[in-house]
């Protein structure tokens, strides 16, 4: 994997293409250096603060890529690559993927970030694509997949012995969900292993809770993978909520990624949603919601996850 990191934000992206990463760079350099421009009626201007190189273009657009043609000359040498997005992140980080319906990207980041680890902690509907990634994987990590998904998506044998399912009722609270997940987590614990845990079920949360519901479920996660020492990663749809809902939601998490099917970008907040610099109390508390609303696991109105 490319990657290459903003010397002057945190916006970072992973790619297997190195052409990606050029294209990357490109896009992203205008946002740092709008004051290189000036423009007259007739031409577009531009000189770089860097060397103090310049050119001048009667069209716009051709200066704009004149400029991001110079730019990745002075940028392209903070390129580098990556074997583990997890390295990269940190430890114990919770981790908001962005992936549209059509789940572009939670291949890449399945290989890239949650693979990484020595036990993949999952709840998901997505068992046959995990299955799927397990048999095409050759290295050895993860040594454990422990794989927590509705009976119905389970196939009535797994065959390989790194892969333990746990069925889930087709219809089931969120505290049920909590506990399956809490119980799998704590017989791990202590094992100095790197633990990544996916919950692939946000979607169906947030269907079935109101905010403070969920808003409360995520934090108890977070409590349990922190005291485990786990990663944790979840995958969403950003379309599923209204934007400004989605902003509140991304404020919980450490890090925010974009995912597409050839690359993975850190998305930045702008300055004014960054979150409050006291971090929220966390728990180890067992996972358990007052109002237990069911959650519905099997198909809905907008996938068959």
């Amino acid at each position: 994997m490319y990657l290459w990191a903003c010397p002057h934000c945190e916006f970072t992206v992973w790619t297997p293409s190195n052409e990606v990463v050029y294209g990357e760079i490109k896009s992203h350099c205008i946002h740092h250096f709008r004051d290189a421009f000036s423009r007259t009626f007739f031409k577009t201007s531009w000189t770089c603060t860097k060397c103090g190189a310049g050119d001048t273009r009667v069209e716009e657009n051709d200066a704009v890529a004149s400029f991001q043609d110079h730019m990745l000359n002075h940028l392209s040498d903070r390129i580098g690559t990556s074997t583990n997005m997890q390295a990269d992140i940190g430890g114990s980080a919770d981790v908001l993927f962005l992936t549209p319906e059509d789940r572009r990207g939670i291949h890449l980041i399945r290989k890239a970030f949650v693979c990484q680890g020595d036990v993949v902690v999952t709840v998901t509907r997505d068992v046959k694509n995990w299955l799927k990634l397990l048999s095409q994987r050759t290295e050895e990590r993860p040594k454990q997949v422990i794989l927590i998904s509705p009976s119905m998506d389970l196939p009535e044998q797994i065959a390989s012995t790194r892969i333990t399912p746990i069925p889930l009722e087709e219809n089931c609270s969120i505290g049920a969900i909590g506990k399956t997940l809490t119980k799998s987590l704590t017989n791990l614990a202590g094992d100095d292993q790197q633990i990544t845990v996916e919950f692939d079920m946000l979607s169906r949360v947030i269907d079935a809770c109101d905010t403070n519901d969920a808003f409360r479920f995520l934090h108890l996660v977070d409590g349990l993978t922190s005291k485990v020492g786990a990663n944790a990663i979840f995958p969403f749809d950003p379309a599923w909520v209204p934007h400004p809902t989605l902003n509140v939601f991304a404020n919980l998490f450490d890090i925010v990624l974009l995912g597409e099917r050839d690359r993975l970008r850190r998305y930045v907040l702008r300055k004014y949603e960054f979150r409050d610099e006291e971090a929220p109390d966390r728990t180890s508390a067992r996972i358990t919601v007052p109002v237990q609303r069911m959650v519905q696991t099997g198909a809905d109105r907008n996938s068959n996850r």
